[in-house]
């Protein structure tokens, strides 16, 4: 069956996965005429008024205004819609789907290590508001890598507030969200530093870098990856090496997760797993509410 699903709010959202999972679906409609001709869930939205026009088998209604909706339907001549709430298979689509989402959610959470920081790990820790604040601490004209550059919004502020003798900018570049775009971007905004050698950009992944790099080479570096435990764990393993004796690993998203996108990080945890297991202190830490929080750790001597 093609339907239209007559709703772009939380409602709709939360049916979503089981509408798609037993219809063909079409789009989606919305009374807003500034919503006609835009795209919400890569799907078109439609005003009622252009209804007549296309071909679908029924309208379902994902809002709590049935009866209004339904009114406006029948002002352009449309059959009434079903509200959503009203189907029983879809109801129970969506409970199995969620439980299904939830073993997963259970399964990913199970595996992450929670390891709790220890007074050493936390000694002499100091707040900062945010990740200028940060910058503003960490050492000046030292050697530097930014793991995972993105469109170099904060490498711009390095430059700006670090001064720094020489930046690595370490990022493949490989995704259809950050491409071969964003690299040409960085490239050319950093090309006058590029062509000094302060600059260097090294187009691969955090880990394919390490080569790169003697040991006791950075002052201090910056992760900004793909913010999961495993590569998180392994890129604090890594970059240990390559740091001065005295220097600093920080890194952003120092937070449970992405409540828009859904995704669960493992920052946290492959931070405290590292400073117990290596003897690190949290140096500081950012409190940033318009941003993910910032990380900032060093060696206990």
């Amino acid at each position: 069956m093609h339907i239209l699903i007559y709703g772009t709010s939380a409602q709709a959202l939360h049916f979503l996965p089981a509408l798609a999972l037993n219809y063909t679906l079409l789009g989606f409609v919305d009374s807003d005429p500034a919503r006609q001709g835009t795209r919400w869930m890569n799907r078109p939205v439609y005003h009622p008024s252009q209804l007549g026009e296309l071909k679908f088998d029924q309208i379902l209604i994902a809002s709590c205004f049935i009866d209004e909706i339904n009114q406006t339907l029948a002002s352009y001549g449309i059959a009434p819609g079903i509200a959503v709430s009203e189907l029983d298979a879809i109801q129970q689509t969506c409970r199995e789907y969620e439980r299904a989402l939830q073993a997963v959610r259970s399964k990913a959470e199970d595996r992450l290590p929670k390891i709790p920081l220890q007074q050493q790990h936390i000694a002499g820790a100091t707040l900062l508001t945010n990740r200028q604040a940060l910058l503003e601490r960490l050492p000046k004209q030292g050697i530097v890598a930014e793991l995972g550059v993105a469109a170099g919004d904060f490498s711009r502020q390095i430059m700006a507030l670090s001064q720094p003798q020489q930046l690595h900018l370490i990022d493949p570049w490989s995704s259809e969200r950050y491409g071969d775009a964003l690299h040409h971007d960085v490239s050319s905004h950093f090309a006058n530093s590029i062509s000094t050698g302060q600059i260097l950009i090294h187009r691969q992944t955090s880990l394919e870098a390490l080569q790169l790099f003697p040991d006791s080479y950075f002052d201090w570096v910056y992760i900004d990856t793909t913010h999961s435990y495993e590569l998180t764990r392994d890129e604090l393993q890594g970059y240990a090496t390559k740091i001065k004796p005295d220097g600093i690993i920080a890194g952003h998203d120092y937070m449970q997760g992405n409540w828009h996108s859904q995704c669960r990080y493992g920052v946290i945890e492959a931070v405290h797993e590292f400073c117990v297991a290596e003897n690190y202190r949290i140096q500081y830490l950012t409190m940033d509410i318009s941003e993910s929080l910032s990380f900032a750790i060093k060696k206990n001597k």
